[in-house]
């Protein structure tokens, strides 16, 4: 993982913290938060004491405003709205399957039969 990936994670927990302490977000909306940058931050091999040091770094700069809070936020709304189209997605394709399913089942079939000699040959639509 590169610097700037280490700062970005960094700057997300201590946001995220501060968010949470100023009372710019709920307690609830952090834990979710935390758990989409623990989910992301899976995604890629890191040094556990080198983002810990780009945390130590954050933790010195200013406190974040209102509006950096409010964007965690909204991200974090649009990743619970991006699952939830997701899930919509894959529920409407798993019902269709089924349907197509039980329409397969159900549909009228032909069944066509030849006779060779003495062998019958048949054939189901």
């Amino acid at each position: 993982m590169n610097s700037q990936l280490y700062d970005r994670f960094g700057a997300q927990w201590v946001d995220t913290y501060r968010c949470t302490k100023n009372n710019h977000i709920s307690e609830a909306e952090a834990e979710a938060a935390r758990e989409r940058i623990d989910k992301n931050l899976q995604r890629y091999d890191f040094d556990q004491a080198t983002l810990q040091k780009s945390v130590d770094r954050e933790e010195r700069t200013p406190q974040p405003s209102y509006e950096r809070c409010f964007s965690l936020l909204t991200a974090e709304h649009q990743h619970m709205r991006n699952m939830l189209n997701a899930q919509r997605a894959a529920n409407s394709i798993a019902s269709q399957q089924q349907f197509q399913q039980q329409f397969n089942q159900n549909a009228t079939k032909t069944t066509w039969c030849n006779r060779f000699g003495q062998q019958v040959m048949c054939t189901t639509y």
